[in-house]
């Protein structure tokens, strides 16, 4: 019985192994040539001669002959696109490994990466008939123009920063569920809609040595324990729509941080609470100028405490909340506090 058990193991660690060394050495690096057409499994349009890559294979995308045109619902591990144009056909590109948008231009489906790996979003180019959603362990955000719609989650325990410089013509949402930091310098243009969304332990921050643009509106939802959403944390920050903020938890919502940024709100430009209320945590309003005359009304609940610092106040400002600051602001209209 002790040796039947003996082989048994012996057997169990034997296919072990062999599947390890599978996973190891089964996997291939493809680079596109497109040589011979746009076909993504014709395998005379990828060096090594092989292809197509699998779901364990990696992939690189060079300007090639012709540009790859995909035949299926296809996965892939790592990514790299540095000056091709992937059309995708109307399906759907799944990546599991490293990815790195660096170039290039992603076209007609559904881009998907799900990874415990770093995902790069640098100079790609996302066509509006393309979707992209990344989860990964770590997020850098260095540029790009997204016309198509973007969802971001980043889970990881370490902290990530990007350089920033990126276009966003449609949607951008971004959710922290890990215990890593997002930040990135800043000096981004939003056309579309933003949320932010901190379920995490750490901050979320998109301006941290410049200012951005937001030409939409912008939602900001925090349901964290003490870490916080920082908006306009630097530089010359400009919003020209709607700021909705919700709080849960203890952590808060900082709009204009450093006492050098400033903050704008463009024409007709609402700060609201939005569905999920404002009951903990602090929204702290700061360098916060309007270009107009547009009432505020903001009121929040349970312990949230609401702060109006070097703000100009423009229009009528109707502030309540369990605990309120303000510390060197003008207010113009009539205020009730």
């Amino acid at each position: 019985m002790n040796n039947q058990y003996q082989r048994l193991l012996r057997m169990i660690i034997f296919i072990f192994i062999l599947n390890l060394s599978f996973s190891i050495y089964g996997q291939v690096s493809y680079t596109w040539t497109g040589s011979v057409s746009s076909d993504w499994i014709d395998e005379n349009n990828w060096t090594p001669l092989g292809g197509p890559p699998t779901v364990i294979d990696h992939v690189i995308l060079n300007a090639g002959a012709n540009n790859p045109l995909l035949a299926g619902n296809t996965s892939v591990t790592d990514f790299t696109i540095n000056s091709s144009a992937l059309d995708m056909n109307g399906f759907t590109l799944n990546t599991t490994g490293t990815l790195a948008l660096n170039g290039g231009t992603i076209s007609n489906g559904n881009f998907s990466t799900n990874t415990i790996n770093n995902a790069t979003l640098a100079a790609v180019n996302l066509d509006a008939s393309a979707s992209l959603t990344v989860i990964a362990d770590r997020i850098f955000l260095n540029g790009g123009t997204y016309s198509g719609p973007v969802i971001c989650e980043q889970t990881g325990i370490t902290g990530t920063g990007g350089t920033g410089n990126a276009v966003f013509n449609n949607s951008f949402s971004f959710t922290l569920t890990g215990s890593g930091y997002f930040r990135t310098n800043g000096n981004h243009t939003f056309n579309g809609p933003v949320t932010l969304i901190n379920n995490g332990s750490n901050y979320i921050l998109l301006e941290f040595t410049v200012g951005s643009t937001y030409n939409s509106t912008v939602t900001a939802i925090n349901n964290a324990t003490a870490s916080n959403i920082r908006m306009a944390y630097a530089g010359n920050t400009t919003f020209n729509g709607n700021i909705e903020v919700n709080a849960t938890n203890t952590g808060s919502v900082i709009i204009g941080e450093l006492a050098s940024s400033t903050v704008t709100l463009g024409n007709g430009v609402l700060i609201n609470v939005g569905g999920s209320g404002f009951s903990g945590g602090t929204l702290q309003l700061r360098n916060i100028t309007q270009l107009d005359a547009t009432n505020q009304s903001i009121t929040l609940s349970g312990t949230a405490l609401l702060g109006s610092y070097n703000s100009v106040w423009t229009g009528n400002v109707s502030f309540t909340a369990p605990r309120i600051i303000t510390n060197s602001s003008t207010y113009l209209g009539t205020s009730y506090l």
